[in-house]
């Protein structure tokens, strides 16, 4: 008898235990992807920033930024230089969005 209760009382400590590494393992997760997320945004507001020393951006052209992805933004940071105009954005991110379509598609074929 007194066994079976020394079993169930550490059964009951094994599983909050499990619990709580299972919510210190979330919150590791979620601090990594609310850092990412975060190191995006700034990305995303340096580019803004830059560009629209350059030119007037537009909403239309801010929301452009604001879908790029982490890869896509890299890409467009290396091609900043080259921008002066709404026309000069729209054909980078289009170029960026298609060579990373393609990109992937390669990936996905092999």
């Amino acid at each position: 008898m007194a066994i079976a209760r020394l079993r169930a009382k550490f059964d009951e400590l094994d599983y909050e235990l499990e619990i709580a590494e299972s919510r210190l393992e979330g919150k590791r997760e979620g601090k990594h992807e609310g850092r990412l997320e975060g190191k995006l945004e700034g990305q995303r507001t340096l580019i803004k920033l830059v560009l629209g020393k350059r030119m007037e951006l537009s909403t239309e052209n801010e929301k452009q930024i604001d879908s790029l992805d982490e890869q896509a933004l890299l890409e467009l940071t290396q091609v900043i230089d080259t921008i002066y105009t709404s026309q000069d954005l729209h054909h980078q991110i289009q170029t960026i969005t298609k060579q990373n379509s393609r990109a992937a598609e390669t990936i996905l074929s092999r």
